[in-house]
């Protein structure tokens, strides 16, 4: 009877400490989610903003990916983000980041996996006519330093 009263009470004991353990990790994911979906808003905000300085700050200096044979580093992302909003700067007024929404993310230890969802909007100056597009982006994020950075901005669809 008093080997079932311990058992009992290991039992017990063990529950609460792996409660406590789990809900301390589920807590700094959710820290960590929310700075993680911070960073890809300020990065959003200011790209369709025009603030290339602004921007690159939520990019790591180690940015590294992979598009049709060729390595996108820092610099190379730099550029092409310039030349992103220099086209779109001439074509579109009055444009805005509307519907951001996470569909996933997977962090393990400090990186972080993200799919998102967003609308872009604006008003064609060609057409004359309003425009959205629905896009879909694989981000992928480091925690540098305590602070999360994206290593890579893949696009995945456009509507």
């Amino acid at each position: 009877m008093k080997i079932k009263k311990w058992m009992l009470f290991l039992v017990v004991i063990l529950s609460v400490q792996i409660g406590y353990k789990f809900r301390s990790i589920l807590a700094q994911e959710n820290k960590d989610s929310q700075k993680i979906e911070a960073v890809i808003n300020s990065f959003l905000k200011d790209a369709i903003n025009r603030d290339i300085d602004s921007a690159m700050e939520s990019i790591s200096v180690n940015y590294s990916e992979e598009e049709n044979n060729n390595i996108i580093d820092y610099s190379k992302f730099k550029s092409a983000l310039e030349q992103f909003m220099s086209y779109y700067a001439n074509k579109y007024v009055n444009q805005s980041i509307s519907g951001l929404v996470i569909r996933k993310i997977d962090i393990q230890d400090n990186k972080a996996n993200v799919e998102i969802e967003y609308d872009r909007n604006g008003f064609n100056i060609d057409t004359l006519q309003e425009y959205q597009s629905k896009i879909i982006r694989i981000v992928t994020l480091a925690n540098e330093g305590g602070v999360w950075k994206i290593t890579q901005w893949k696009q995945l669809q456009q509507k």
